[in-house]
């Protein structure tokens, strides 16, 4: 998947989360889960990221290890997007 893919996902993750960091700022292996996600905000980001990208997740591919980091998150965005595509 493309650079502007992951930036997409920042940016929700920065609209998102009440963290003093800019998209910018944000590497791979930036903690989301526990850290800058509560239950709340991990709702609001999936119901973000679903319809940004114009899929939904379905409750098997949705786990708290994929919330650990944007890396983590990224690489579920990734699966969705070519699992959907293909």
């Amino acid at each position: 998947m493309s650079t502007q893919t992951k930036n997409d996902l920042k940016q929700i993750i920065c609209n998102t989360i009440s963290a003093k960091i800019t998209a910018e700022e944000m590497d791979d292996d930036f903690k989301l889960a526990g850290e800058n996600l509560d239950s709340m905000a991990v709702t609001n980001l999936i119901l973000g990221i679903e319809e940004y990208f114009g899929f939904v997740f379905d409750d098997e591919e949705l786990s708290a290890e994929a919330f650990e980091t944007v890396g983590t998150l990224y690489g579920l965005v990734t699966q969705k997007l070519e699992s959907d595509n293909a």
